[in-house]
């Protein structure tokens, strides 16, 4: 006869030797019954020895990648590196990058796997404060976001209860109140980003690069091309930053009757340059006659015209 004991990292459900993301996500797919964590995962996945695995468990791991409470036993929450077999070669490939703007600090994101959870680590020359977001953009609005920062780091969670994932694509993620002269400012940044497996959720560390880009500073509306035109046109507008949302545009082609025609763009637009074509059809998908015609951006209170020649 002999007596044994084991030791084990709680909230390491996907034993991986260390906590982060993906094990906040397998601790959601637990919740929702897509996995079932049992024995000793189990016990590492009830976090608060409550005896139940629930959203209180989740809170106190997205709370310990924030760096605001620490785990049982001193075990450090965020990963300073993934060890083992954590570190995942797939041939998916997440690249991303941290953007400075005017107006912020962009999480870019290309992804060919759909991201279930982001862990986020901004490690800055000087420090700031920072608790929230200020946009989010269109492909993680399914997403929540938690922001902690302390003395020079910034710490970002990102995930949602139904673990509904970002689709894959390009683009900014997010956008925080974090501003910046240059690049120069950061120290180090990257990111752990939580996957799909058929166990549990994988942890693939990422580095990101810091970046600096310029957005268009004010609306515009250019001429449009050809001009005059027969079969269709391009018309092309910019769409600068907007602080705390998005700008809703609005492009409309009229008669030189001031009847509206048609409606070629409507709704929110994040900065950038866009371009529609008219195809000399009404909304009704009716062709329009021969003519001199007005084409119109408006957005707030910013109204731009220019006219233009449709020659069968």
């Amino acid at each position: 006869q002999f007596i044994a004991t084991a030791s084990f990292i709680v909230a390491d459900v996907n034993n991986d030797f260390d906590v982060n993301i993906a094990d906040l996500t397998t601790m959601v797919d637990h919740i929702l019954e897509r996995r079932i964590l049992a024995g000793v995962d189990s016990a590492k996945a009830d976090v608060n020895r409550d005896g139940a695995i629930n959203v209180l468990d989740i809170v106190v791991v997205q709370n310990a990648l924030l760096g605001t409470v620490s785990l049982p036993k001193g075990i450090r929450p965020v990963a300073s590196e993934i060890s083992g077999g954590a570190e995942v070669s797939l041939a998916p490939v997440i690249t991303g990058s941290l953007e400075i703007t005017p107006l912020g600090t962009r999480l870019n994101l290309t992804n060919d796997v759909p991201i279930k959870g982001i862990q986020l680590v901004i490690a800055l020359n000087t420090s700031a404060t920072v608790n929230r977001t200020d946009v989010v953009f269109p492909r993680a609005r399914d997403m929540q976001f938690f922001v902690n920062s302390s003395g020079g780091e910034v710490r970002l969670v990102v995930y949602n209860l139904q673990n509904v994932p970002i689709d894959t694509g390009s683009g900014s993620i997010v956008r925080l109140p974090l501003m910046l002269a240059d690049t120069t400012e950061i120290d180090s940044v990257y990111a752990i980003i939580s996957t799909a497996d058929t166990a549990f959720d994988v942890a693939v560390r990422i580095s990101l690069s810091a970046v600096q880009n310029a957005y268009p500073s004010a609306f515009r509306l250019y001429q449009n091309y050809p001009n005059p035109f027969n079969a269709g046109t391009n018309i092309q507008f910019e769409v600068p930053d907007v602080q705390g949302k998005f700008a809703r545009t609005l492009v409309q082609v009229f008669n030189l009757l001031g009847e509206k025609v048609k409606t070629l763009a409507r709704g929110e637009h994040t900065a950038g340059t866009y371009r529609v074509t008219w195809d000399g059809t009404d909304d009704h998908g009716t062709r329009v006659p021969t003519g001199v015609y007005f084409y119109r951006l408006v957005s707030g209170e910013y109204v731009s015209a220019k006219r233009m020649v449709m020659i069968k």
